[in-house]
């Protein structure tokens, strides 16, 4: 997949495609939306590249034959492919290597709320996988969620561009850190990693939180009292969350940078960043 994404971003070069927004929430990033009042709308934003017959046909074959058997979509739908195969441009290479090599699938599916309501989610996860958008009825609302099968990932969005673009990321990022904290701990080779990985996600949760107490002392207790009772399940989101702010676009970044002061230094400065593991954006 490495080798695909520079494809991508050579391809794209060439063609002179630039993603294009989802609507006028297009400056309203992942992190805007974690920290959102009650009862706001999610802002659906797209993440990654708008890919065309040209830039896929300019693919490697090996590149092509990967998301061919990664990535499953209804009538073997082209549009919906291109679609997975751009969000998978804002994924951070390091975050594909582990969920490829687990022999997980993206599943774009026709009735995403129907599987993900199958699932087996804890609150937390379901809160997560929602963005915490509700239905009439109180349910949370699913467009996208994940599926853990035999000690493989499926990661499952609805059959909507918009959608596959929105939620890809931040999906594909939380289910990193369960593919990377899951019993990798035990593996001698890769404690010293998880153990890194852990203390950067504290960090990353620490800072938020100075963050929401400079600007919104109310909010920022309830953010407070997340971490306290579920402090993994509080420090996955907001590691998630920052990820897809991070990576998205480069307006994403700017308004990551901007709102969430404290939160942005935590991931791009020092020693332990995610930034100095995952690399910079692609794009």
């Amino acid at each position: 997949m490495k080798a695909m994404l520079l494809c991508i971003l050579a391809a794209a070069a060439a063609t002179s495609c630039k993603p294009k927004g989802s609507g006028t929430g297009a400056s309203i990033k992942s992190l805007d939306n974690f920290t959102r009042d009650d009862g706001a709308p999610v802002v659906n934003y797209f993440c990654g590249l708008a890919i065309n017959d040209g830039i896929y046909k300019a693919l490697r074959a090996s590149d092509r034959q990967t998301i061919d058997n990664h990535v499953v979509v209804p009538g073997d739908d082209k549009e919906l492919k291109y679609a997975v195969a751009g969000a998978m441009a804002a994924v951070p290479k390091a975050m594909q290597q582990v969920f490829f090599a687990g022999r997980g699938k993206i599943r774009v599916v026709a009735d995403a709320k129907k599987e993900c309501d199958a699932v087996s989610l804890t609150p937390a996860e379901q809160k997560f996988a929602s963005e915490n958008a509700k239905d009439s009825g109180g349910n949370y609302s699913f467009d996208g969620c994940w599926q853990v099968n035999g000690g493989k990932v499926d990661i499952i969005l609805a059959n909507d561009k918009n959608v596959i673009h929105h939620g890809l990321l931040r999906i594909f990022t939380f289910v990193y850190t369960q593919l990377f904290t899951k019993g990798i701990d035990k593996v001698p080779e890769l404690a010293n990693g998880v153990a890194r990985f852990k203390k950067q996600r504290y960090a990353l949760g620490n800072a938020l939180l100075k963050d929401l107490f400079a600007a919104d002392p109310e909010k920022a207790k309830t953010y407070q009292a997340y971490a306290k009772s579920d402090s993994e399940g509080y420090e996955n989101a907001v590691f998630a969350e920052a990820i897809d702010s991070h990576y998205c676009t480069a307006t994403s970044r700017a308004v990551f940078e901007k709102q969430f002061p404290a939160t942005y230094k935590a991931f791009t400065t020092g020693d332990e960043s995610l930034l100095k593991d995952f690399g910079p954006p692609l794009y």
